[in-house]
């Protein structure tokens, strides 16, 4: 399945699409004189440089955000006509107080809490006029990411896109936006022919980690195939496809003998796949985006119709910067507002529960409309007749989508457009149809009927990188009606497997009743069960902000309400499998709701906001200093002032 926010078209959409791309094949695009030599309109331009965008002309750039600021670069429009506060904009190291790669202009995007990404900007066409069309490009950027900057494994980014003469073949090579696993990614092919999917390609030469608040050269070079020896297999092999990369002139990626689409394509009669337009800058996930500003930024952009050869740097850079070496830092699903789907960006269904890449754990959880945290604030508004689309996964009941096209209909009766875009109302999915609701935001609750049992959510983990902590932070609610005299009890945490009860490390409650509740930490390591209980009452009937913390060095720390009650406590246990290297996998499974419950049930607890992250979600612990979003010092353990948690 493809998976990519660019292809994943409906009929109509693709026709849309088509229409626009056809036209603005057609439209004159201006060329900015460019500070690099080799750029069109350089002292010695090359001829195999077709686009060039260094950010320096800022003519018109009142905000940054204005049509003609970014048509000053060769851009069709604006990445952000709403002059949002997150989003792209174009900035000048002195009003940012941080140098360019180049000169002093380059492109900022301060990215949206809880969304999927902070959108992208588009280049048509990079072919030079209707007859130059090539198969062979190379492209080379700046990045730095910013201050609190947090990634994925993966998180589409700066690529460059190839049509059919039809428009019906695509395919776009990405590098990808995360800043641990180097992956370059090939997307949208499926369409060429029968057997072709998506590629994702690790770095097959050397990885090399990409530090926060630092400047990067990266180069990517894609191939497509122009011969296959071999057309009875599905897909066709024996093709010449090749795909490189570079990360400051050090090479990444060696990839050859690949099947990228171009003749398979041919022969379903689909002909000339050919790159087309870029989208650079861009950063775009399948994820929600952590709760907390950060930043990312590109500059001096050099696109080669000649992927042979090398762009390399750019003449007169400015020195690259110190990188945070605490950095880079991981998230796993870093933001779950438990909607039934993404919080914002491309509002799709993915995984359970609406989460992608997350799955059910032993009896699973459901969306509750009734009872939430409420950090939440709604990101935008779909179209009625565009759900069927954003359904990736099936819904789950009480999946929550606010539209713009609603008719004035009664809350409980199947929603309805009235074409107009004029009123918004929120639908919410029954089992069987979408109907009206007076309901806005929902938390995942985890209803436990069996005397040995757990459930809620487990999400993927991050291939091949070992991370010193892991945390998992949100806010929990623990009703009165439960049975707390129970033999067991682990609540969120982090498990050897997907399966459970393994060897976990977790938050729980002690006592009998909620009269005498403690907060404390369970553990579990070969069978065996040991506790770290506090002096802190846990209360019942509320919500509480929660995060646990797991150390490699057999540390733990829990902060209940902004207050840390164990801060670096040795485990009684080793916890050393959380923290293994060497196979395939080097971090836990993020469990959100109960690891494991041994009593008298039904035992009911419900999550909301939750954040699963290498660093701390509310303090600068596991941050180094120059990354942490949360206040302006100090390098942890002890909590610095936060910047908050509210998605906006």
């Amino acid at each position: 399945m493809v998976r990519q926010l660019s292809f994943r078209f409906t009929s109509t959409r693709l026709g849309l699409v088509i229409g626009l791309l056809v036209i603005s094949f057609f439209m004159a695009v201006a060329r900015a004189t460019a500070v690099e030599s080799i750029c069109p309109g350089g002292a010695t331009p090359r001829a195999d440089i077709v686009w060039c965008a260094d950010f320096e002309n800022q003519t018109g750039c009142l905000t940054g955000t204005e049509v003609a600021c970014w048509q000053n670069d060769g851009y069709l429009t604006t990445p952000n006509p709403n002059n949002d506060a997150y989003g792209w904009k174009k900035v000048t190291a002195s009003g940012t107080g941080q140098s360019a790669a180049v000169g002093s202009g380059y492109a900022r995007a301060l990215l949206p809490p809880g969304t999927v990404g902070p959108g992208l900007v588009d280049r048509e066409t990079i072919q030079q006029g209707p007859n130059t069309k090539f198969t062979d490009i190379r492209y080379r950027f700046y990045v730095r990411y910013g201050r609190g900057y947090i990634s994925m494994p993966s998180g589409h980014a700066f690529q460059a896109v190839a049509y059919s003469d039809d428009f019906r073949c695509a395919g776009a090579v990405k590098w990808q936006s995360s800043t641990f696993s180097n992956e370059v990614h090939y997307d949208g092919v499926a369409g060429c022919g029968p057997g072709l999917d998506s590629l994702t390609l690790a770095p097959n030469l050397t990885r090399i980690p990409i530090l926060n608040n630092r400047w990067y050269m990266v180069e990517v070079r894609m191939k497509l195939d122009t011969t296959c020896s071999n057309a009875s297999t599905t897909p066709w092999s024996g093709c010449n496809g090749e795909v490189q990369a570079w990360v400051d002139g050090v090479q990444t990626h060696n990839y050859t003998g690949l099947n990228l689409g171009r003749q398979q394509g041919a022969a379903q009669g689909h002909s000339n796949l050919a790159f087309y337009q870029m989208f650079l800058p861009l950063n775009y996930f399948h994820y929600g985006l952590p709760p907390w500003d950060n930043t990312m930024d590109v500059d001096n952009v050099v696109v080669s119709n000649n992927g042979t050869l090398t762009i390399g740097p750019a003449p007169g850079e400015n020195p690259r910067g110190t990188g945070d070496t605490s950095s880079p830092y991981a998230a796993i699903g870093p933001y779950w507002a438990f909607l039934g789907r993404h919080a914002g960006g491309d509002f799709t269904t993915e995984g359970y529960i609406g989460q992608y890449n997350s799955t059910k754990y032993r009896s699973g959880a459901s969306l509750d409309p009734t009872r939430f945290h409420g950090t939440f604030t709604n990101q935008g508004a779909v179209a009625i007749g565009d759900i069927p689309g954003l359904i990736v996964a099936p819904p789950q009941v009480n999946t929550l989508y606010t539209v713009r096209d609603g008719t004035n209909a009664s809350n409980g009766v199947v929603c309805g457009s009235d074409g107009t875009g004029s009123t918004q109302r929120n639908c919410m999915y029954d089992g069987a149809n979408w109907i009206y609701t007076s309901n806005t935001d929902n938390s995942m609750k985890v209803h436990i009927t069996g005397s040995s049992d757990g459930g809620g959510v487990y999400h993927e983990r991050q291939s091949g990188i070992a991370f010193p902590t892991w945390a998992t932070h949100g806010w929990v609610y623990l009703p009165s009606t439960n049975n707390y005299a129970v033999s067991n009890l682990a609540l969120s945490g982090f498990q050897d497997n997907s399966f459970g009860p393994g060897n976990y490390v977790a938050f729980t409650v002690s006592g009998t009743s909620c009269a005498n509740l403690k907060w404390a930490v369970t553990q579990r390591t070969a069978g065996t069960v040991s506790t770290l209980p506090t002096g802190t009452a846990a209360t019942c009937d509320a919500w509480h902000e929660y995060e646990l913390m797991i150390y490699s060095t057999g540390a733990v720390s829990l902060m209940i309400d902004r207050a840390r009650i164990l801060n670096q406590q040795p485990l009684q246990l080793s916890a050393a499998w959380a923290f293994a290297t060497g196979g395939a996998y080097n971090e836990p499974f993020p469990i959100v709701g109960v690891v494991d419950f041994q009593g008298m049930p039904p035992f009911d607890v419900w999550y909301d906001d939750v954040t699963i992250a290498s660093p701390s979600a509310w303090s600068c612990d596991g941050w180094g200093p120059p990354s942490c979003p949360f206040g302006s010092g100090g390098a942890g353990p002890g909590p610095v002032a936060p910047a908050g948690v509210v998605v906006k």
